[in-house]
């Protein structure tokens, strides 16, 4: 008992734990509650985003308009009026990405969309039964599941459904024993 409990709840067997399959950075940390604050913050600002978007009928285009319309006017205002009481004016830095960063997210989703091809290439080609059956049960069941929400409900739902199964999975597990 003491010796399974010790080494922690494992998901894809002995060698491997939850937080190292999550990636083991500040993802995992969040998803598996070991920072809570973040958590939070990560809960909170999804239910802000889908409250938002589907309660009070919101659009992006409209709220990304909203929020620069309000930042360019506040840090307008906040310019004249240093400029108006005869000190400087706010020092607004200059905001550039990288070009190794974006040549570095491009080939990172370059990778994964090409290991996602060439998945569904081998499946197509009908190397792997069991695969093929499992994505065909995944996207019908996607397909059922989509045709009673819409997209952003869905990415909700699954972000809350993967902060929370973990903590009641790891709460269960312990309980257990």
């Amino acid at each position: 008992d003491t010796t399974v409990r010790s080494r922690g709840f494992r998901l894809l067997g002995e060698d491997t734990s939850v937080h190292k399959v999550l990636g083991g950075g500040k993802t995992a940390d969040v998803l598996l509650w070991k920072d809570k604050k973040t958590t939070a913050v990560v809960i909170g600002g999804t239910t802000v985003i889908w409250v938002l978007f589907e309660v009070l009928d919101y659009h992006l285009l409209t709220l990304l308009s909203h929020v620069m319309i309000g930042v360019l006017a506040i840090l307008f205002v906040w310019s004249k009026a240093m400029t108006f009481i005869k000190k400087s004016p706010p020092d607004i830095p200059v905001v550039e990405i990288p070009e190794d960063l974006a040549l570095n997210v491009s080939r990172a989703l370059r990778n994964d969309v090409n290991r996602s091809l060439h998945l569904l290439r081998e499946i197509a080609m009908g190397h792997d039964l069991k695969k093929f059956l499992g994505v065909i049960a995944g996207l019908w069941v996607l397909s059922e599941v989509g045709s009673c929400c819409d997209f952003l409900t869905l990415i909700y739902i699954g972000n809350v459904f993967s902060i929370y199964v973990h903590n009641i999975v790891e709460t269960l597990h312990v309980i257990s024993y």
